[in-house]
């Protein structure tokens, strides 16, 4: 027999072969209605309260995805997803993964989120650098891995245990990322690669594993994937190619959500031993012109671990670079 109903869900649903032929509409969370014939409807309860599992012919089993059922012609309750995700917005009692969180950005998300309440596990392949963050931080463990060693990658998040988020910020200062392409050297853009691309994949994959539901992995790329420039072809390439990482990553660990920081010109340690004359031409055009602080660029990622509904998502901190 039949059977319709309304739910809601995170996601708009795109039948395959809908059937319109019942007059009972299935109404999605985005206000759209659909009316389908569901048949041999099997509804199962899901892990996680509330929430069920839909299998039907309309939604078979290789593309089921979970619902909240409500009785039908009921609508879900005003603001109670708001009131959720406000609740949300905070880091007290999570726990918090900083790969590259010994020094820069990496050191003020960490600091920023440790303020918020979290439990920071702060991580780098450099064992004094880990030493001397934690000791700064005051209330933080520190771990060493290596993202160039994909064992060392599994091993690290095999001892890990559970966790609620994930950042990245590592990345591999002592090779040239910037020249022209006749001087390139294609050994090394292989070698550039080996922590800020595949590196992020196997933390990413590994990671993954012990990551809390709902949780999240927030990446970091830069503005030179929007505005190339001589010489920055490497440099290109990697923050582009971490910006489709995480759109990827976003559909295929959902719920986990996956995120990008696109950062403009951040005043980190290695950043301020370059001329003064340099950075201020560098930032002179911005709307807001000038470079931003590690505390500033640490911000955003805060904010991605925190808003329970932004995935996929590349959040600029530029000073308005994407204007101009």
């Amino acid at each position: 027999m039949p059977r319709c109903i309304q739910f809601v869900t995170d996601r708009a649903i795109s039948p395959s072969a809908p059937v319109y032929t019942d007059q009972e509409p299935v109404a999605i969370a985005q206000g759209t209605e659909r009316t389908v014939k569901v048949l041999s409807l099997t509804i199962q309860p899901h892990p996680a309260s509330h929430h069920h599992r839909i299998l039907s012919p309309i939604f078979p089993d290789n593309v089921a995805q979970y619902f909240r059922i409500i009785p039908h012609g009921r609508q879900a309750p005003a603001g109670k997803e708001d009131r959720v995700s406000d609740k949300g917005m905070s880091l007290s009692g999570n726990r918090v993964v900083v790969i590259g969180g010994a020094t820069g950005v990496g050191f003020a998300v960490a600091d920023l989120a440790r303020a918020q309440g979290a439990e920071v596990v702060v991580a780098s392949r450099n064992e004094a650098k880990i030493h001397a963050a934690v000791e700064r931080l005051g209330s933080a463990t520190g771990r060493t891995v290596d993202l160039r060693d994909e064992a060392q990658v599994a091993d690290f998040f095999g001892a890990l245990g559970s966790y609620d988020h994930l950042v990245i910020t590592a990345g591999d200062w002592d090779l040239p990322m910037f020249g022209t392409l006749s001087d390139l050297d294609l050994g090394q853009a292989r070698e550039l690669l080996t922590v800020r691309f595949w590196g992020v994949l196997a933390a990413a994959k590994y990671g993954a594993k012990s990551i809390a539901a709902g949780g999240s992995i927030t990446l970091t790329g830069g503005m030179l994937a929007h505005r190339p420039g001589k010489g920055t072809v490497m440099a290109t390439t990697m923050a582009g190619a971490i910006e489709f990482l995480a759109r990827g990553l976003a559909m295929d660990l959902a719920p986990v959500r996956v995120n990008a920081v696109c950062l403009g010109l951040i005043l980190t340690e290695i950043v301020k031993q370059r001329p003064e004359a340099a950075l201020q031409s560098m930032v002179a055009p911005l709307p807001v012109p000038r470079a931003a602080s590690p505390t500033e660029a640490a911000k955003a990622y805060v904010y991605l671990m925190t808003n329970a509904y932004v995935t996929g998502q590349i959040l600029p901190v530029d000073g308005g670079g994407m204007l101009v």
